[in-house]
């Protein structure tokens, strides 16, 4: 997956592949960084076909919402906890990047992160 020069305060930017014909298309993924630090903030962006209604991220089993910031754009911000185990920190995960349209028309990307402390 093909990532794209740092935008604003993203420094690490994914540009997916186009997705299967007639489906909704996630177009960017911005974080501020592929590593996250226990304790410390994160930022994402997401944006996507103006027909996506709603976009989740999914990792270990947790599914969280993204808020809609127009159309087309989702955005998230906040801490990671800092109450981690450490068998929990210093590996990658993957995320799961799922958008939906109102007509249930679907897509998905997956990337990769490190948490670190």
């Amino acid at each position: 997956m093909p990532t794209g020069a740092p935008a604003g305060p993203y420094h690490y930017v994914v540009i997916p592949p186009p997705p299967a014909p007639g489906q909704p298309a996630i177009l960017e993924i911005d974080l501020l960084d592929q590593v996250l630090h226990v304790g410390g903030p994160y930022s994402v962006r997401v944006r996507t076909s103006p027909d996506v209604t709603n976009l989740t991220v999914a990792t270990m089993g947790q599914t969280f919402g993204m808020q809609a910031a127009g159309p087309g754009l989702f955005a998230s911000d906040g801490q990671v906890p800092s109450a981690i185990p450490f068998f929990f920190v210093n590996r990658n995960y993957t995320l799961i990047v799922h958008a939906q349209t109102a007509d249930k028309r679907s897509t998905s990307v997956s990337i990769t992160l490190r948490l670190e402390r």
